[in-house]
């Protein structure tokens, strides 16, 4: 968990009762709070060339921090030691149909259509982790392109620790929606951590949680056999 001195979002005071919180439910150590006295509300990154400055809250909401890379402090706190990272990540970006994995219209749930996976050369085979990067809200690829996903940090890491990185994504709703008959109010394109899909949104039972288990269980399916065998 990340707390930036300069956010006026989500002030440091909030995320640190959140953390407390997650510390009393969880082993010891599952938590790591880091706080960050100069930054704004965003992701810090090392990554994206023309991330903002670091005390910044505007889009495309990726930030420079000196030297703090939050991809790389996440990753290590979750897999443990890693590999040094690549500068140049050499995998495939691949956009993909969310659509079959929605039990109802993407739309009705705030879901693009589109979604994106990161699999590094060495994953094509299989054998590789997933991680799973959801996008804040305001940087879905609706609202800022492929930035999140190219800059966020986490290729970079993926390339060189056999990760296969997914990013789903959510497009903004504002009641009623063309080809939709579901009022759902997500103007910012928010993941959904207020109930605007439902009231299981936090559980295992949430219709967008569900549809990124059918993704995962779709990258954990062995990969399609080599073409003349």
């Amino acid at each position: 968990m990340l707390a930036g001195g300069a956010d006026g979002t989500v002030a440091p005071a909030v995320v640190a009762a959140l953390a407390r919180f997650y510390e009393a439910l969880l082993a010891p150590g599952a938590v790591h709070f880091a706080e960050l006295p100069g930054a704004g509300h965003a992701m810090i990154s090392i990554a994206d060339p023309e991330a903002k400055a670091c005390a910044s809250s505007e889009p495309p909401f990726i930030n420079r921090c000196g030297d703090f890379d939050a991809a790389g402090e996440l990753l290590a706190h979750l897999y443990g030691p890693l590999v040094a990272r690549t500068e140049r990540p050499g995998g495939e970006l691949a956009a993909f149909d969310q659509r079959p994995f929605a039990e109802r219209a993407p739309l009705d749930l705030s879901l693009a259509d589109e979604g994106y996976v990161y699999v590094p050369a060495v994953c094509r085979g299989g054998g590789c982790a997933v991680h799973v990067a959801l996008h804040g809200c305001r940087q879905s690829a609706a609202q800022i392109g492929r930035r999140f996903v190219e800059g966020a940090g986490y290729n970079e890491w993926a390339d060189t620790n056999r990760l296969i990185v997914l990013y789903p994504q959510t497009v903004p709703r504002s009641g009623f929606a063309w080809g939709s008959w579901r009022w759902v109010y997500n103007p910012k394109g928010c993941w959904d951590w207020w109930g605007y899909t439902g009231p299981a949104y936090a559980t295992r039972d949430g219709e967008q949680i569900r549809a990124l288990r059918a993704m995962l269980a779709r990258l954990a399916e062995p990969p399609p056999p080599a073409a003349g065998r």
